[in-house]
């Protein structure tokens, strides 16, 4: 993950994206929470959604330490898209991986709300 100087146009600051367990070697779009907090999609290398296990990686955007890892619910959509909004997360799925078949999976093409309870 990078912040990027606009108008230079050079890396302002990186962090790492730590993708060393089996359900986070697969990352997409990050956010920021109310608070702060960077949240990244994960999932692991499965070859269809059947196999799926999709989740977030919460970092602390000062150090780039993983404070949390949420993994979804079985059934739940694939989030490619991720936004914060009013308080809730929002993803999308986008319904291509690479290795899957296209447009594998019960939410292809939707927006949701993602609850962390």
């Amino acid at each position: 993950m990078l912040r990027v100087d606009p108008d230079a146009w050079t890396v302002d600051y990186a962090i790492r994206i730590r993708n060393d367990t089996p359900d986070t070697v697969r990352s997409h779009d990050m956010t920021f929470d109310d608070q702060g907090f960077i949240w990244l999609a994960t999932a692991n290398s499965s070859r269809r959604y059947a196999e799926g296990v999709q989740g977030m990686s919460k970092y602390d955007p000062k150090t780039g330490e993983v404070l949390e890892q949420v993994t979804l619910e079985p059934g739940s959509c694939d989030p490619h898209g991720l936004g914060f909004h009013k308080g809730a997360f929002i993803g999308c799925d986008a319904g291509h991986h690479p290795g899957w078949p296209d447009k594998d999976g019960p939410g292809v093409g939707w927006i949701f709300r993602i609850d962390i309870v």
